[in-house]
């Protein structure tokens, strides 16, 4: 389990990235993190990670991150949105990582690399965007960690591509891993994912489970008496988030819900806070 505990990060003292953010992250489901344009995703990204340490405490499986500590770095990997082996090729850096990480499989990484279409014998840096980042994802799935963090995957995949990555990641997720993808992509990834985190104003706005969210709120057409807690006009009519009074879990609309959670952070905060 992932927990973080009034966590505060700053790049300098006029720059506070993070303010009193925690967090409980279960294994056994794949989180979207989701937030404006430089609202600190990264930042916590690389918080959990270990390459950066804040105020409070950031802890995996009992380990405070930033000790790195050779049980946690051997089953945690992060992808970043730059490859620091772009001057090698796939393969090599697929070498190289078979003696990192204890659980990498080679013939996983073979299949990858097939099913995504990429060179794993060209050098990184002389792929187009889209095959560099099909590369960087065959290592980071073959890598086999339970815990695997995932920056803007999805930067410069073509439709199939993206197709391709979704049954991909889906068929690795298992009740052991954690996987956490940081994305403004959501509709590359939103039916992969089963938990979100919204960050906004440097602070948690809502983490919960899909299941949990879809039992508290209905999204969709709103009808004549309805007393929505968001609302917005599209040539449609009147959509909008109401009170789930039904009793079962409703499919939820990320993309809806993240609106709202940025135009009314504090209402849906209150409304989830029990999760």
């Amino acid at each position: 389990m992932i927990s973080i505990t009034n966590l505060q990060f700053s790049y300098r003292p006029s720059r506070k990235v993070l303010e009193d953010v925690s967090l409980q992250l279960p294994e056994g489901h794949i989180y979207g993190l989701l937030g404006e344009n430089g609202v600190g995703k990264t930042t916590l990204m690389g918080i959990i990670a270990g390459l950066l340490k804040g105020e409070g405490t950031s802890e995996i499986d009992g380990m405070a991150s930033h000790e790195k500590s050779l049980i946690l770095l051997q089953d945690l990997y992060l992808m970043t949105d730059e490859c620091a082996y772009k001057k090698e090729s796939a393969r090599k850096v697929a070498n190289y990582f078979a003696q990192l990480y204890p659980k990498f499989d080679m013939a996983y990484f073979e299949e990858i690399t097939e099913k995504l279409g990429v060179d794993a014998e060209a050098k990184i840096s002389s792929l187009s965007q889209g095959n560099a980042r099909k590369a960087m994802i065959a290592l980071a799935l073959a890598c086999n960690t339970r815990y695997l963090l995932m920056d803007e995957p999805t930067n410069g995949l073509d439709i199939t591509s993206k197709m391709v990555f979704r049954q991909l990641v889906a068929a690795h997720a298992n009740e052991d891993r954690t996987i956490i993808i940081s994305t403004h992509l959501v509709d590359d990834v939103e039916d992969l994912l089963d938990a979100l985190v919204i960050l906004k104003s440097k602070q948690v706005v809502l983490s919960a489970t899909m299941a949990e969210i879809g039992e508290k709120l209905c999204f969709g057409q709103l009808e004549d008496g309805d007393e929505p807690l968001y609302s917005r006009e599209t040539v449609n009519g009147r959509v909008g988030i109401v009170r789930n009074a039904l009793g079962e879990e409703m499919p939820v609309d990320i993309k809806m819900l993240f609106v709202a959670c940025m135009e009314q952070s504090e209402m849906f905060k209150s409304l989830l806070a029990n999760n």
